[in-house]
């Protein structure tokens, strides 16, 4: 339960320092628009045998709500931090948060809360 609590706390710690395109940090992405932080969230230290070094496989899981229905949708947010590089997991909603300013729109999506 320890470990998992740390790999949650590096996980917040990596989120403030994350950019994504459309000028927020991850962190205030989650926090002021997903539904918040999840249990799931973690910043894990891997190792990559071919490479022999290690790296921080990073994982959140923002839970928004879906355009046309208002249902709420969980997407993925995977990334492998390698010493000051930071490399999507996927090529699905990752890239597109880190690459386009618009990914909302793109993936259909909007935040948990509305903007007040």
């Amino acid at each position: 339960m320890a470990l998992r609590k740390e790999q949650f706390y590096q996980s917040l710690y990596f989120a403030k320092q994350i950019q994504l395109a459309n000028g927020q940090s991850l962190f205030d992405f989650m926090r002021s628009c997903s539904r918040g932080f999840t249990a799931l969230d973690a910043a894990e230290v891997a190792y990559d045998d071919k490479a022999k070094a290690s790296y921080f496989a990073l994982q959140y899981f923002p839970t928004l709500r879906r355009v046309d229905s208002g249902k709420p949708v969980e997407l993925q947010i995977l990334l492998e931090r390698r010493g000051d590089k930071l490399i999507p997991g996927s090529a699905f909603f990752t890239s597109n948060a880190l690459r386009y300013s618009d990914f909302l729109k793109r993936h259909n999506v909007t935040c948990w809360k509305a903007a007040e």
